[in-house]
């Protein structure tokens, strides 16, 4: 009698599956993948497309190391301790095997040597809770075409892109002031770069060796341009600056 009214109850599940040597999970709380994850250390790919990680969740991921071929936690949330100093790369041991890396929403910082030598790199899916990456971040990984970075980056370490030489194009977000020493060093492919409205300074050797470059504007903020920053580039033949005064030259 009377009235009923029937709804429905949203109830997260978390979901695992590793199949072979592939892991796939959705609903993650922090902890929970780690556990799923063990003792499997043959992992050649793992995607998380909802919940949580921390720390303990990345340490497991990476006991996979030598094997992994994609990482995607594009969809997942990074709370570990570490997020303002995330790093892949473990220190002597080489990797010519991880292809593609999306990283989870919540890292702030790349810390140094991120991905350095990642030789395989192709694929990288930034967070836009990211603002920095660290010194030699992605120094060698020399299959990356592309990279896009997020609005909210503000810093480029020193060495950060150095000898990535199929790298192609790279758009710097406006909030970058300042791009590192030897930031693109011989990045032999590089053809065009979009340079920030807010950059002020451009640091030793950043462009040295990018024989694929042909013209670059530079920001009317731009009041220095250190020794070396533009050295081999023997293709820039057109460089537009936008300063009413131009900024002072080292050697180039």
């Amino acid at each position: 009698q009377g009235s009923t009214t029937i709804g429905r109850l949203k109830v997260a599940v978390t979901i695992i599956d590793i199949s072979g040597t592939t892991l796939t999970a959705r609903g993650l709380k922090a902890g929970e993948l780690a556990t799923a994850i063990g003792n499997h250390d043959n992992l050649t790919s793992i995607t998380v497309t909802s919940g949580t990680l921390d720390e303990g969740d990345w340490a497991a991921i990476k006991k996979s190391y030598a094997k992994l071929q994609i990482i995607d936690l594009e969809g997942a949330t990074y709370e570990g301790n570490d997020k303002d100093n995330w790093v892949y790369k473990i220190e002597g041991v080489s990797d010519n095997i991880l292809k593609t890396v999306k990283l989870p929403q919540g890292i702030t910082a790349l810390g140094e040597y991120a991905f350095y030598g990642c030789a395989a790199l192709t694929t990288v899916t930034l967070p836009e809770t990211l603002t920095s990456i660290g010194n030699y971040a992605f120094n060698a990984c020399s299959a990356l075409t592309s990279i896009t970075l997020p609005k909210t980056l503000t810093s480029i370490g020193d060495y950060a892109f150095r000898s990535c030489k199929a790298l192609t194009s790279i758009d710097l977000p406006d909030g970058v002031t300042s791009i590192g020493e030897n930031a693109f060093y011989n990045c032999t492919s590089l053809k065009s770069i979009d340079l920030p409205e807010g950059l002020t300074s451009i640091g030793k050797n950043a462009f040295y060796n990018c024989r694929g470059l042909t013209s670059i504007t530079l920001p009317a903020g731009v009041t220095s341009i250190v020794t070396l920053a533009f050295y081999g580039c023997y293709n820039l033949t057109t460089v537009t600056c936008l300063a009413t005064t131009p900024p002072t030259m080292g050697s180039n």
